[in-house]
């Protein structure tokens, strides 16, 4: 593989919109025949940093996700922001345990500072990823495409308010959610 071609590989150019519910989104992606990818799944993400949390000052992120029977291990680092969409590059990797791989990052001197937890199903519309996310904050559209273009285009396609568009990580979102509410908890976790 290529250098480029592992770039493309290993990035992502995505963004959210918060929805009052899925139901509107979903029956458009059927009228619009989008293909199910994967139906909904609960999945559990956990973000790692050092205590002095480097990683997040630098725009990077070390998580665990378990989704099902799957575990992967993803490395982020933000690139940019524009216009509400958020380049970012992005590596994963399958992992076999998620115990002993969050055991390693703890021996290497990283914790876990927040973890999240989220229902999502993934359709395929136009060329774009769609995730349809049911959190404890509220839901939300993610778009991931190749471009801005794209992204926008699917969000037309979906009727989405291109005014609710995000560039912001599910850590930003909880904490403002959790600013505006007084939450004390420091997770975003289904009771």
């Amino acid at each position: 593989m290529s250098q480029s071609e592992q770039n493309r590989k290993n990035s992502e150019i995505e963004s959210k919109f918060p929805v009052p519910d899925l139901s509107t989104t979903l029956e458009r992606l059927k009228s619009l025949n989008a293909e199910l990818v994967q139906d909904e799944m609960h999945e559990r993400n956990v973000l790692f940093d050092t205590t002095d949390q480097r990683l997040l000052g630098r725009a990077e992120r070390l998580r665990l996700r378990q989704t099902g029977g799957t575990i992967i291990l993803t490395y982020k680092r933000t690139e940019k922001r524009e216009n509400n969409i958020a380049y970012r590059e992005e590596i994963e990797t399958n992992v076999s345990d998620f115990d002993n791989a969050r055991l390693i990052f703890e021996r290497l001197g990283y914790q876990p500072f927040f973890e999240y937890e989220k229902f999502r199903s993934t359709y395929q519309l136009e060329g774009s990823q769609i995730m349809l996310d049911r959190t404890p904050i509220g839901s939300f559209i993610e778009i991931e495409g190749a471009d801005e273009a794209a992204i926008n285009a699917v969000a037309q396609l979906l009727g989405l308010d291109e005014n609710q568009k995000t560039d912001k990580s599910y850590t930003q979102l909880f904490e403002e959610w959790r600013n505006a509410t007084g939450y004390a908890g420091r997770d975003m976790v289904f009771k």
